[in-house]
């Protein structure tokens, strides 16, 4: 259909008498005849005539009696003064249904966070690595005890006798000598909060209270 208002259908010739005729069109538009209950963004500050904020305010049943046949108290009211419009402030809409790998949505259900917060629960189990340096101590002072755990190395009070030139045959213990080194390790914050919001541009959602009324089939 042409969005001219106005068009020439042409002109015939009828007993020597031309005739012409205009035929006079309306403009086109989108929800010119909107759905009882239909939504719609409009991207203003105020819905236009017959439609309302989808804002999950409260209608009065006995104004809005069409509407209220549609949506029932899935949105919100008491049922018998009342019902709600759904609320899509701050929310995006998600379709019913369900499908492969995904969960069941009914028409009205909410859920969804601005964000999530995270625990050691959430998080994979992992390991690190701590280097440490271990001294072995001496002293030069007379020992006082011959138990090694828990002492070092000391003094046993007998003279010193040097040799020169000679190997020392000193036999040593092939027992391990073992040191105790603690490392302590913090987890740090317990949880933290992660924003979960994607990109996002604000729009205005609209009910139409004015329309045609839907047929199921």
């Amino acid at each position: 259909m042409s969005k001219k208002r106005n068009r020439n259908l042409g002109a015939c010739v009828l007993g020597g008498v031309v005739l012409s005729a205009t035929l006079h069109l309306p403009k086109v538009h989108a929800s010119a005849n909107p759905y009882v209950g239909d939504i719609m963004m409009f991207a203003s500050n105020f819905c236009p005539r017959g439609w309302a904020n989808a804002d999950g305010q409260l209608l009065a049943i006995s104004d809005n009696d069409a509407l209220f046949s549609l949506y029932g108290t899935t949105y919100g009211g008491d049922g018998r003064t009342t019902f709600a419009l759904p609320d899509l402030r701050n929310r995006i809409p998600v379709g019913s249904g369900t499908g492969p790998g995904l969960s069941q949505r009914n028409i009205g259900q909410k859920g969804g966070s601005y964000s999530i917060t995270l625990n050691e629960n959430n998080l994979a189990g992992h390991s690190h690595i701590a280097t440490t340096t271990s001294t072995l101590m001496s002293s030069n002072l007379p020992g006082t005890s011959s138990d090694p755990v828990g002492t070092v190395m000391a003094n046993d009070g007998g003279d010193d006798v040097y040799i020169a030139n000679e190997t020392p045959d000193a036999i040593m213990a092939t027992s391990a000598i073992t040191s105790q080194t603690t490392v302590e390790a913090s987890l740090g914050n317990s949880s933290i909060t992660v924003d979960a919001q994607q990109p996002y541009i604000t729009i205005r959602y609209c009910v139409a209270l004015l329309g045609i009324y839907p047929s199921s089939f």
